[in-house]
């Protein structure tokens, strides 16, 4: 029998290959888009519930916002300590944000392209299915409650 997380990590990398290529020529990754349009939909938040919004873990979300702020597109503001603060885009990151944006839905449509609309849709509703059935919708799984 075939290893789910073995498949499915092989299906991840390929895909973020993809994303992560088409994001390279203004100077970001994909989980770095990500992060600048969860704060650009969502305002200002701690980081810890941006961490939450995007399913991973708080030490990575630490890890992932600190070349977003010496880049200048993050600042941190407010309290005293890390659970206090809030991470909000600059200027400059509403700027890389909506400049990444074209280059994300590139990637997005040349995985339309390469798989299919439908194939595509049933991908992302299976993928929700299997979120919500794992109970993995508003924390990373590896975490505990």
């Amino acid at each position: 029998m075939t290893c789910t997380s073995t498949s499915m990590h092989r299906l991840t990398r390929c895909i973020a290959r993809r994303y992560d290529a088409a994001l390279a020529p203004v100077g970001m990754k994909m989980t770095q888009f990500a992060t600048l349009s969860a704060l650009a939909s969502a305002g200002p938040m701690r980081p810890s519930d941006l961490a939450q919004s995007l399913g991973i873990a708080t030490s990575t979300m630490s890890r992932n916002l600190r070349p977003l702020m010496v880049e200048g597109w993050v600042s941190l503001e407010g309290g005293s300590d890390w659970r206090s603060q809030l991470a909000s885009l600059t200027p400059e990151g509403e700027r890389k944000q909506r400049e990444g944006r074209r280059h994300q839905r590139s990637a997005q449509q040349g995985l339309v392209d390469a798989l299919g609309a439908e194939q595509v849709a049933r991908l992302n509703t299976l993928i929700r299915e299997c979120l919500a059935a794992l109970e993995c919708r508003s924390k990373p799984c590896h975490e505990t409650p």
